[in-house]
């Protein structure tokens, strides 16, 4: 009796040792598995395969898509020329005309400061129906003439005479050397440009006092 249990003891031990052994191998070879799953293949993309691909994307997407134009576009049509300075003589209709002025002027990306002396441009818009508002307007561009020479502002700032009285003297406000730029009621469209060139060339003055039938106030 005492040999057949021992023989049944022994049978059991041996058979747990085996299943035992298929289990450990099956656990071994399932976190073999795991292992090799987790590691990447030597013949793999590598990260300069995936930046190379997203630059290539990013350059299809540019020219299917050219009429597309960055936000950026548009803040560079909006650097800054300089500062303008104004003045306004006359009546309310001048008003309105400075008004139109600082509009056009804001458009070609000047800023408008009430400082004279960080100013760049300095503008008198006048009227030539009254007298005295004449007489202002010379005693000003005097005043800014001495600014110049006494360095209060630099020598090249531009001086510019606008509206009906500018109309009226023309040239002859040029040739006195009193402003750099006379422009009548009817140019303020090209103001800008007529600016642009009185900057760039102090000794030759920039003239526009011709009659337009497109108005400047037109839309």
């Amino acid at each position: 009796w005492l040999l057949t249990v021992s023989m049944s003891i022994l049978g059991a031990f041996l058979q747990c040792r085996h299943t035992g052994g298929k289990i450990a191998a099956v656990s071994a070879r399932f976190f073999s598995v795991a292992r090799e799953g987790k590691t990447l293949p030597k013949d793999g993309p590598s990260l300069q395969d995936f930046l190379r691909n997203s630059a290539v994307v990013s350059s299809s997407n540019e020219e299917q898509n050219g009429d597309v134009r960055p936000f950026s576009f548009r803040l560079e049509s909006r650097l800054v020329q300089g500062k303008f300075y104004l003045e306004t003589y006359g009546c309310q209709m001048n008003v309105s005309d400075s008004e139109i002025v600082h509009s056009i002027l804001m458009e070609a990306g000047y800023d408008r400061t009430e400082d004279i002396e960080q100013a760049d441009v300095i503008l008198a818009n006048t009227c030539a129906v009254r007298e005295n508002p004449e007489k202002k307007v010379h005693h000003r561009l005097a005043y800014f003439n001495s600014l110049k020479k006494k360095k209060v502002i630099s020598k090249n700032v531009t001086v510019g005479l606008l509206g009906c009285m500018a109309e009226r003297l023309k040239s002859n406000l040029l040739d006195g050397g009193a402003v750099d730029l006379v422009v009548g009621p009817d140019a303020y469209r090209g103001l800008p440009a007529l600016v642009a060139a009185a900057r760039a060339d102090p000794a030759a003055a920039a003239l526009d006092v011709q009659l337009s039938r497109d108005e400047t106030y037109a839309d």
